[in-house]
């Protein structure tokens, strides 16, 4: 079960998990599932979320490790499947948050500039751009109810460029062999410097029950390069490059972010020294 973080890769690993023989990864990748109050009564609908073949099931939901949004998941996870294997991608916390933000702002769910959405932030942890980084809180509520040895943390940036040797340690926390070459590895989901700020009609578009469907139905090496295209098409002026926090701004973003950071090392004892917090 990957928790989290969004904007980390989780849509990447899924994919890649998705291609080994021995393992069926959900669909839609995000089930949401444990977030649910009533996921106990829900149980035939998570069933059918799943290709009915043999192998080990896996699901990405980074609503999993949105504390205190969504409160007594891990609980919830531990009383269904109390054996299961925990993977949890992270980021720098403020390359994350930055990436959430722009995912909102071409989706047109987010229309502050970015200096003005995060000077406004009161209560951090009712912010979802600084609560999805607070990697440290979010691990603390998982170790209350699992053994450390059942989550396995990965950086997204050894995602991203030692791809092949962490996919080995994640087959390797999983207990089955690799079985796949490097090929299978070499796509990145949502990779982008550019992309496109949505049109009003490609946002509807986005909502409507085709796109819903196609979300439910279709792999993601297919799904994804076939919405981009529908986006480019139905916002033809929205190709922008994003704008950055200044250096003044991630400064003080950065605060929110520095007693937690120290936390997430502590706990899981690695030093992420490439990060900025």
């Amino acid at each position: 079960m990957i928790i989290g973080a969004g904007k980390a890769g989780t849509t990447s690993l899924h994919h890649y998990l998705n291609q080994h023989p021995q393992i069926v990864m959900s669909w839609p990748k995000e089930t949401n599932f444990f977030t649910r109050e009533d996921y106990m009564d829900s149980l035939d609908w998570y069933e059918n979320c799943f290709a009915d073949r043999p192998g080990m099931r896996g699901e990405a939901s980074p609503a999993y490790s949105n504390f205190p949004r969504r409160k007594h998941v891990p609980q919830r996870i531990r009383a269904l499947v109390p054996d299961v294997k925990l993977i949890y991608l992270v980021r720098d916390p403020i390359e994350r948050a930055e990436s959430h933000y722009f995912h909102k702002y071409f989706n047109r769910t987010e229309s502050r500039p970015i200096e003005q959405a995060f000077a406004q932030i009161t209560d951090p942890l009712d912010d979802p751009y600084i609560r999805g980084s607070t990697y440290g809180l979010q691990l603390e509520q998982y170790l209350e109810v699992f053994e450390r040895s059942q989550i396995l943390i990965v950086d997204n940036r050894d995602l991203k460029h030692e791809r092949d040797a962490t996919m080995s340690s994640v087959f390797s926390f999983l207990g089955i062999k690799p079985g796949l070459s490097p090929e299978h590895f070499k796509r990145e989901i949502k990779a982008r410097t550019k992309t496109i700020r949505s049109s009003q009609t490609a946002a509807r578009a986005s909502h409507s029950a085709p796109a819903q469907l196609g979300r439910r139905l279709l792999p993601v090496a297919v799904r994804e390069p076939l919405f981009a295209a529908t986006r480019r098409v139905l916002s033809p002026s929205g190709t922008v490059t994003p704008t950055r926090l200044s250096p003044e701004m991630r400064e003080q973003v950065a605060g929110h972010f520095r007693e937690d950071a120290a936390r997430f090392r502590e706990l899981t004892g690695r030093s992420f020294k490439h990060w900025t917090v």
